[in-house]
């Protein structure tokens, strides 16, 4: 069945937080490029603007969460998060690494192609399939990152592998996205994962810090805020989508998802007759959810 204006509307706004989303990891870079090689002061090393980023990225989030209680640090998937944190840290860190060694639209093109990876993860860890379109978009995408690296024995430079490392831990971090954002709230997964980081990192960061000048400082905290508010941006969009899924599609990411044990079962025992009970509620609000559409028929699984 075609889609529905709603359903267009929904896809459109799912774009745009995306395109939104990106544009303020780009500012994020753009910043740390400013703190780690042009603005006044001692020379900071890309660790640091790892837990600058992810402690000033908890400060922004702290008066949410106050309002929102302690309860907003519970997770239905606690070790999801921990495997988020680790994907993150790596991914930032190699990113801060890549903006020091190499200029920043280099950095940042070779960084694009962490598309290509997500595709990857969420076929391998959430068995989702991907159009043809989709790997077609990707595909392109890596030919023009190949052609910035320019591969040859004479051009190629070693330095510009940082960024793809940066790019395989992004993808596999937003895949991971994925999977919270079918249990947790968008406030707990902002929220336990920018804590943790900023422990992590704020710890290692303690060997090598140095008091940077007040440009510095001032580059770091956009670092933190732009970066913290693009992940709001894509957690919001893969919330509306997830919300936008009907209930039947849902109902079957949801059973690919338990049986490659993504998402754990509510109870350990789940018998058969609840496990249809639960494949019927599925079924049931995907037909409730087509007939809202507007739909001339309800779709069968």
């Amino acid at each position: 069945m075609a889609p529905t204006a709603p359903v267009k509307a929904d896809r459109v706004r799912t774009a745009l937080l995306c395109a939104l989303g990106c544009g303020l990891f780009a500012v994020a870079n753009a910043c740390a490029k400013a703190a780690l090689t042009v603005l006044p002061g001692p020379e900071l090393h890309p660790l640091q603007i790892t837990a600058a980023r992810f402690l000033f990225g908890a400060l922004a989030l702290l008066p949410f969460i106050l309002r929102a209680g302690p309860n907003v640090l519970r997770s239905a998937v606690p070790l999801r998060h921990v495997q988020r944190i680790a994907f993150g840290l790596g991914g930032v860190t190699s990113m801060f690494f890549a903006v020091q060694a190499i200029p920043l639209a280099d950095a940042t093109a070779i960084g694009r192609t962490a598309p290509l990876f997500t595709l990857l993860f969420a076929g391998l860890l959430m068995k989702e399939g991907s159009g043809g379109m989709r790997w077609l978009a990707a595909g392109i995408g890596f030919a023009g990152v190949v052609v910035i690296m320019q591969p040859t024995v004479a051009t190629f430079n070693l330095a510009n592998l940082i960024p793809i490392l940066a790019a395989f831990c992004t993808g596999a971090e937003v895949a991971t996205i994925r999977i919270l954002a079918l249990r947790d709230k968008a406030l707990t997964i902002l929220a336990l994962n920018n804590a943790g980081g900023a422990a992590i990192a704020c710890l290692a960061a303690t060997f090598i810090f140095v008091t940077p000048s007040w440009q510095q400082g001032l580059a770091l905290v956009g670092v933190g805020v732009a970066m913290v508010s693009g992940q709001a941006l894509i957690v919001r969009a893969f919330l509306l989508h997830n919300h936008r899924m009907g209930g039947a599609h849902r109902h079957r990411f949801l059973r690919r998802a338990y049986h490659s044990g993504l998402v754990p079962r509510r109870k350990p025992d789940c018998s058969r007759r609840r496990y249809r009970r639960h494949a019927w509620a599925g079924r049931k609000q995907g037909e409730i959810e087509i007939h809202r559409q507007g739909g001339a028929s309800a779709e069968k699984l």
